[in-house]
């Protein structure tokens, strides 16, 4: 069931001064106050004993006002159940107005008279006839789009043709043309994504939009062109993958296991699903003391793949061989592109 709030003129006596007879309040929204962000507003002027006040109040659901004139003239508030709202007065003398938080309102009476000397609002006031009284005349900020390259040396996006120079880059939304986005990866880089977030609150006249641009870290995919043949001498089995890879030392260095944390920490795609050319991470529970990393050469199955590895049968000796994944199961893989 839907409220009706009443809101009174709350009369308080400040000075007034011909110097600020046409001024009037910051009215920005959304504005926040005490972790609340309020969406709408409506504000009028009014006059007590040649005092100049205003009277503004703030909603955080998107709000209907209705003007009721009974030979009082009253503003009423029409809302759900659950919103919070922020009232207060303020002068040119005294810009920094009093607020009083009031979450959760319902049932509320409060009544005035005599307001309608000047009017701002984020929404019409509708008269009781549901005719537009007064027309709105506030809206929030422009809505924006804010790009961000992750990470900034992975690559470069361009906007309607210019470049992002500046992270986080932020441009007018309403002029953007989404389709003129685009990503280029930098040398030894490939883009992977764009993460979008929308401005959680949806009754917001702006709608802001937040793109992210992610790029992952590369290395080679040594499939149909391995440096080393089989039975060559590979060495320990990181250095072998490595050695054919081109990955980072400090994506994959130490015990093997460590390898798929390293090389996700260091900027390289990851994954739970083999792919032609990835590096596959066994942990210790499979392989023991250190686990095991080779070369996805192959997916045999959704059980097995042919893995191109060293140091496995035979010491520090290259060899290629079909592993269970039901008995040698895999802690992840490292892709050579996203």
């Amino acid at each position: 069931m839907k409220r009706f709030i009443l809101v009174t003129l709350f009369l308080s006596f400040f000075g007034f001064s011909s110097a600020f007879a046409n001024w009037s309040p910051d009215l920005s929204i959304p504005y926040v106050h005490e972790g609340i962000t309020y969406t709408d507003v409506v504000a009028y002027k009014f006059y007590f004993n040649g005092q100049e006040r205003w009277n503004v109040f703030y909603v955080n659901m998107q709000a209907n006002f209705k003007l009721i004139n009974n030979g009082n003239n009253v503003l009423y508030i029409q809302n759900h159940n659950g919103y919070a709202n922020a009232y207060g007065y303020v002068t040119a003398s005294q810009p920094e107005w009093w607020v009083d938080n009031i979450p959760g309102l319902t049932n509320q009476s409060f009544f005035g008279i005599d307001f309608l000397s000047d009017i701002h609002s984020s929404q019409p006031i509708y008269n009781q006839d549901d005719s537009i009284y007064f027309d709105a005349d506030l809206g929030g900020p422009e809505p924006q789009l804010v790009v961000t390259i992750d990470p900034l040396d992975g690559g470069n996006v361009e906007v309607d043709e210019v470049a992002c120079t500046t992270c986080p880059c932020v441009y007018n939304l309403d002029e953007v043309n989404q389709s003129s986005i685009h990503a280029t990866a930098n040398t030894g880089y490939a883009f992977g994504y764009w993460k979008e977030t929308i401005n959680p609150y949806s009754v917001t006249p702006s709608g802001d939009k937040s793109m992210t641009a992610k790029f992952f870290k590369t290395f080679r995919n040594a499939v149909g062109d391995f440096y080393a043949d089989i039975d060559d001498t590979g060495g320990e089995c990181i250095v072998y993958v490595r050695s054919e890879t081109g990955i980072d030392y400090d994506a994959c260095h130490g015990d093997a296991m460590d390898c798929f944390s390293l090389a996700k920490a260091a900027g390289y795609s990851t994954g739970s699903e083999p792919k032609e050319g990835a590096i596959a991470v066994f942990s210790r529970d499979t392989f023991p003391d250190v686990g095991h990393v080779g070369i996805v050469k192959e997916i045999v199955s959704g059980t097995s793949i042919t893995l191109r590895h060293s140091n496995y049968l035979t010491y520090h000796i290259v060899g290629e061989d079909t592993i269970n994944l039901t008995t040698h199961p895999v802690m992840g893989y490292i892709y050579p592109t996203p």
